[in-house]
């Protein structure tokens, strides 16, 4: 444990693979497990289809350098449409599906 936590190329390794990880899932399904149980999509705002893969890694990075401001991950607040500044560099959104 204590050698993990001291080596950073293992922790940025790790982070780096659930980054990956996560992004698959985005791009593949358009959902994470987490966004599976509550019916929750992440798609395109100009097309309303899924995002692809490229495009899902330019969110996560975007996600993480907005979280260096706090205004960033607020922003969703202060706007009608609730989209944080990822989703707006991005044109995408997280929506829930529509029940039948």
């Amino acid at each position: 444990k204590d050698d993990f936590l001291h080596n950073q190329t293992a922790i940025f390794g790790a982070n780096f693979a659930v980054a990956l990880i996560c992004c698959a899932f985005f791009a593949i399904k358009a959902q994470t497990p987490g966004y599976r149980s509550q019916n929750i999509y992440l798609i395109d705002l100009r097309s309303g289809r899924k995002l692809g893969f490229a495009r899902v890694l330019l969110r996560y990075i975007c996600f993480l350098l907005s979280g260096v401001s706090v205004v960033g991950l607020c922003l969703c607040f202060f706007r009608k449409d609730a989209l944080n500044l990822h989703d707006l560099l991005t044109h995408s959104a997280a929506v829930c599906k529509k029940a039948e």
